[in-house]
């Protein structure tokens, strides 16, 4: 009886999230207040903020059978930084979550099909995730050039950023059942 009781305890703490990082749902968007590392300068530029998220995935393996990937990803409030209360700059940076979200769909609905071919090859699992990492860092860098953000030169919301706010809605839309 008491090992069931720590066996569920686990199993509850193992949902909660660390204080330090927020998992993405559509239902909470970010808010200034979660940015907490002190306000700093990257690369000498004159970026307002910076929003660090991760995809982390864990692997579960069962002889003779697909390895089985769970992805989650999240926004580290440690690493995430503002000198600005700008509603214009906060949208601007949710989107760069929002794009992680969208590959962490994208490598969840391929590693499904790669379950679905039975595929039992780890490397092949690994190179996919690296290709749709690769690409996620391509787009997410794709995103700053094409909206010219991340400078404090007094840029509003512009109709490229509100493009890419549409298109990242849809194709999370497209791929909605590989929310988590």
């Amino acid at each position: 009886m008491k090992t069931f009781g720590w066996l569920f305890l686990w199993i509850n703490l193992s949902f909660i999230n660390p204080p330090d990082r927020i998992e993405w749902s559509a239902s909470r968007s970010l808010s200034w207040s979660d940015y907490v590392k002190k306000s700093t300068s990257f690369n000498n530029s004159k970026a307002l903020a910076m929003t660090a998220t991760s995809i982390e995935y864990t692997v579960y393996e069962k002889s003779n059978t697909p390895p089985v990937y769970v992805f989650k990803n999240y926004f580290e409030k440690k690493h995430s930084w503002t000198i600005t209360a700008r509603k214009d700059v906060l949208k601007h940076e949710q989107l760069h979550f929002d794009i992680s979200e969208l590959y962490a769909r994208k490598m969840r609905k391929e590693m499904k099909l790669l379950n679905q071919q039975k595929e039992k090859d780890n490397r092949k699992y690994q190179k996919k995730f690296n290709e749709l990492n690769n690409d996620m860092i391509a787009n997410q860098k794709r995103y700053d050039k094409e909206t010219h953000y991340n400078i404090g030169d007094g840029i509003t919301l512009s109709d490229k950023q509100q493009f890419w706010i549409d298109s990242i809605k849809l194709e999370l839309n497209k791929l909605k059942d590989f929310a988590n």
